[in-house]
Formats: structure tokens, C-alpha cells, sequence
């Protein structure tokens, strides 16, 4: 795997997507942030063909996350957690690329093009047998 190429490329999705105003997630963790990134990855999804831009931008956040610098101080690679302290202070950990919603945006949109893909065999196979 050629890293510098495959970082170029992660750095472009995250260029894309601060480009349509969302908040860098680069630089901050808020609560909100997997579901922005969720919308953001459903946009993209739906505005294209392929899934292969929304798994991109789902994959350059989630490679970022999991670098060193990034989980420095207790932040694990493969989930994301929300802890609220005893004064009412939110506290973030972890890779919000793995969250709950992220994951269900994509398993949807796999769902909704195998689907597809099986409601375009079905009329094929039709036409050809009426």
C-alpha cells in the first residue's frame, strides 16, 4: 500500500468535506460530530453512483483517528464514547467514524443498492422469460 498516496487521498475527502461547511474534524471532537459526518457521507452517497466517495471520507476519518497523536490521552481506535462527568461536563473519546450512526448510514445505503441491484436482475430476468 503506497501511504503517501492513500494519505493524499484521505486529505482530499477531508478537503471535500470542510469545503461544504461542515466543521473540521480534524481539529475538534463535539457531540454532534458523527452525525454531521453521517449526513455529510448520506450526501455524498446519494449524490453519486458509487458508494466509493461516502466509504472514503468514512475511511480518511476513521485512519485519522487511529494515529498515534490521536489517541494520546485514552482515545480508542474503534468506538466512540460520550462520558458525562459528575459536574454535567461532556467529555469525548475515540474515533467518531466508528459510531452508531455512521455504521448505520452505510449498512442502509449497502442495503438499499443490493436492492437495486436485485430489482434490475428481477425485471431482466422478466423481459427475458415473458
Amino acid at each position: 500500500m503506497d501511504l503517501p498516496e492513500t494519505s493524499r487521498l484521505y486529505g482530499a475527502a477531508i478537503a471535500a468535506a470542510k469545503s461544504e461547511g461542515y466543521p473540521d474534524p480534524m481539529k475538534q471532537r463535539f457531540v454532534q460530530l458523527p452525525d454531521v459526518l453521517a449526513a455529510y457521507i448520506n450526501q455524498l452517497a446519494t449524490a453519486n453512483k458509487s458508494q466509493w466517495p461516502a466509504e472514503k471520507l468514512r475511511a480518511a476519518i476513521s485512519w485519522h483517528y487511529a494515529k498515534p497523536e490521536m489517541l494520546s490521552g485514552g482515545h480508542p481506535h474503534d468506538r466512540w464514547v460520550i462520558e458525562t462527568q459528575a459536574d454535567g461536563s461532556v467529555v469525548l473519546h475515540g474515533n467518531p467514524a466508528r459510531s452508531a450512526a455512521i455504521t448505520q448510514i452505510l449498512a442502509g445505503l449497502s442495503k438499499a443498492k443490493k436492492n437495486v441491484k436485485e430489482l434490475l436482475s428481477a425485471r431482466h430476468l422478466c423481459r427475458s422469460q415473458c
